[in-house]
Protein backbone atom coordinates (compact mmCIF):
# COMPACT_ATOMS: atom_id res chain seq x y z
CA UNK A 1 0.00 0.00 0.00
CA UNK A 2 1.43 3.59 -0.66
CA UNK A 3 1.74 5.34 2.34
CA UNK A 4 3.05 9.21 2.45
CA UNK A 5 6.95 9.37 3.27
CA UNK A 6 7.45 12.78 3.24
CA UNK A 7 5.79 15.92 4.07
CA UNK A 8 5.67 19.14 2.39
CA UNK A 9 8.45 20.33 4.12
CA UNK A 10 10.88 17.40 3.00
CA UNK A 11 14.04 18.80 1.30
CA UNK A 12 13.23 16.48 -2.14
CA UNK A 13 9.66 17.89 -1.73
CA UNK A 14 11.03 21.61 -1.75
CA UNK A 15 13.46 21.61 -4.12
CA UNK A 16 11.16 19.42 -6.69
CA UNK A 17 8.97 22.30 -6.28
CA UNK A 18 11.59 25.38 -6.73
CA UNK A 19 12.69 23.36 -9.81
CA UNK A 20 9.20 22.96 -11.35
CA UNK A 21 8.87 23.28 -15.03
CA UNK A 22 7.02 26.18 -16.66
CA UNK A 23 4.08 23.49 -17.55
CA UNK A 24 3.86 22.53 -13.09
CA UNK A 25 3.70 26.30 -11.96
CA UNK A 26 1.02 27.03 -14.21
CA UNK A 27 -1.38 24.22 -13.45
CA UNK A 28 0.03 24.71 -9.91
CA UNK A 29 -1.60 28.54 -10.31
CA UNK A 30 -4.94 27.00 -11.35
CA UNK A 31 -4.97 24.17 -8.94
CA UNK A 32 -3.93 25.59 -5.39
CA UNK A 33 -6.34 27.31 -2.86
CA UNK A 34 -8.78 25.11 -3.25
CA UNK A 35 -9.81 27.05 -6.52
CA UNK A 36 -11.56 23.82 -7.98
CA UNK A 37 -14.81 23.18 -6.47
CA UNK A 38 -13.15 23.52 -2.33
CA UNK A 39 -10.84 20.34 -3.69
CA UNK A 40 -7.30 20.64 -1.89
CA UNK A 41 -4.15 19.56 -3.86
CA UNK A 42 -0.84 18.95 -3.09
CA UNK A 43 2.42 19.51 -4.91
CA UNK A 44 5.46 17.09 -5.54
CA UNK A 45 3.37 14.81 -3.16
CA UNK A 46 5.69 11.66 -2.65
CA UNK A 47 4.60 8.20 -2.08
CA UNK A 48 6.40 4.71 -1.32
CA UNK A 49 5.46 1.51 -2.07
CA UNK A 50 5.58 -0.59 1.23
CA UNK A 51 4.47 -4.08 -0.37
CA UNK A 52 6.90 -4.60 -3.21
CA UNK A 53 10.16 -6.86 -2.91
CA UNK A 54 12.21 -3.50 -3.98
CA UNK A 55 10.29 -0.54 -2.39
CA UNK A 56 9.14 2.31 -4.69
CA UNK A 57 9.13 5.69 -4.54
CA UNK A 58 6.38 8.15 -6.53
CA UNK A 59 6.37 11.24 -6.41
CA UNK A 60 3.42 12.40 -7.68
CA UNK A 61 3.07 16.43 -9.54
CA UNK A 62 -0.14 17.04 -7.87
CA UNK A 63 -2.48 14.57 -5.60
CA UNK A 64 -6.00 15.54 -4.35
CA UNK A 65 -6.34 13.34 -1.56
CA UNK A 66 -10.25 14.13 -1.11
CA UNK A 67 -10.61 12.43 -4.60
CA UNK A 68 -8.04 9.75 -3.76
CA UNK A 69 -6.80 11.52 -7.70
CA UNK A 70 -3.28 12.10 -8.59
CA UNK A 71 -2.31 14.43 -11.81
CA UNK A 72 0.96 13.84 -13.93
CA UNK A 73 2.31 15.70 -16.57
CA UNK A 74 2.99 14.10 -19.28
CA UNK A 75 5.37 16.28 -22.52
CA UNK A 76 8.59 16.45 -23.75
CA UNK A 77 10.17 17.68 -20.44
CA UNK A 78 9.86 14.67 -18.83
CA UNK A 79 11.03 12.23 -21.39
CA UNK A 80 9.57 9.12 -22.47
CA UNK A 81 8.88 5.85 -19.24
CA UNK A 82 6.30 4.37 -20.24
CA UNK A 83 7.49 0.90 -18.75
CA UNK A 84 7.38 2.68 -15.30
CA UNK A 85 4.46 4.20 -15.43
CA UNK A 86 2.46 1.42 -16.26
CA UNK A 87 4.37 0.20 -12.99
CA UNK A 88 3.33 3.01 -11.20
CA UNK A 89 -0.51 3.16 -12.69
CA UNK A 90 -0.95 -0.29 -11.78
CA UNK A 91 0.24 0.20 -7.99
CA UNK A 92 -1.97 3.34 -7.73
CA UNK A 93 -4.91 1.64 -9.14
CA UNK A 94 -4.58 -1.11 -7.01
CA UNK A 95 -4.53 1.46 -3.81
CA UNK A 96 -7.75 2.55 -4.76
CA UNK A 97 -6.06 5.90 -6.34
CA UNK A 98 -6.92 7.02 -10.19
CA UNK A 99 -4.71 9.05 -12.77
CA UNK A 100 -5.18 11.72 -14.54
CA UNK A 101 -3.10 12.11 -16.85
CA UNK A 102 -1.96 15.85 -18.69
CA UNK A 103 -0.24 16.15 -21.53
CA UNK A 104 2.15 20.04 -21.69
CA UNK A 105 0.04 21.38 -24.77
CA UNK A 106 -3.12 21.05 -22.57
CA UNK A 107 -2.03 23.64 -19.80
CA UNK A 108 -2.09 26.35 -22.76
CA UNK A 109 -5.84 26.19 -22.10
CA UNK A 110 -5.78 26.52 -18.36
CA UNK A 111 -9.48 27.01 -17.74
CA UNK A 112 -10.54 24.04 -20.47
CA UNK A 113 -8.11 22.18 -17.72
CA UNK A 114 -9.12 23.46 -15.11
CA UNK A 115 -13.14 22.03 -16.36
CA UNK A 116 -11.29 18.66 -17.23
CA UNK A 117 -9.74 17.89 -14.21
CA UNK A 118 -13.36 18.72 -12.24
CA UNK A 119 -15.10 16.74 -14.61
CA UNK A 120 -13.12 13.44 -12.88
CA UNK A 121 -14.46 14.68 -9.61
CA UNK A 122 -16.69 12.04 -8.01
CA UNK A 123 -17.94 14.10 -5.31
CA UNK A 124 -19.75 17.46 -5.54
CA UNK A 125 -18.52 20.69 -4.54
CA UNK A 126 -17.10 20.84 -1.14
CA UNK A 127 -18.30 23.75 1.19
CA UNK A 128 -14.71 25.91 1.81
CA UNK A 129 -14.56 27.44 5.29
CA UNK A 130 -13.53 30.73 6.32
Amino acid sequence: MYTTVFTQTSPLGRRLRKEAFWAERTLWDGLRNAQLKGRQFKRQHIFKDEEGEIPLVFVADFYCPEEALVICLDGDVYGSSQGSDAVRDNILYKNGLRMLRVRTEEIHQIEMLKRKVEGVFRLGPIAVEN
